[in-house]
């Protein structure tokens, strides 16, 4: 993708926890690299795929989720801006046709919408 000078960064890994009783029962990790190269130790996609969004719920039953973006030739990168935006994009009528004021997802009328928990 491009040249990074040594000290410099060629890859992200962050995750959000929810934590329950002071342990972690729930993570949504991301890794991000500009190469195979930066970061080998860091976990890797399943499947030989190039991306993927994880889920990983400790407990009993313990849960794994992962969901790749970009299947059918659609690059990784570009499913995952795609998909960002997608929520953002299809809230555009129904926040035009609201009345004035502030709204929150819960408030739209999306299929989505009240499926969660707020």
């Amino acid at each position: 993708m491009m040249t990074v000078a040594p000290g410099h960064v060629a890859a992200v890994r962050f995750a959000v926890e929810g934590i329950r009783d002071g342990q972690p029962v729930i993570t949504m990790e991301h890794v991000n690299r500009l190469t195979p190269a930066a970061a080998p130790d860091w976990p890797y996609p399943p499947d030989g795929r190039p991306g993927v969004h994880r889920v990983v719920v400790r407990g009993n039953p313990g849960v794994e989720i992962n969901t790749h973006l970009g299947l059918d030739g659609v690059d990784h990168n570009d499913g995952g801006v795609i998909s960002t935006a997608a929520r953002a994009v299809n809230a555009i009528d129904a926040v035009c046709a609201a009345p004035p004021g502030l709204l929150a997802v819960k408030d739209l009328p999306a299929a989505h919408a009240d499926a969660v928990m707020w």
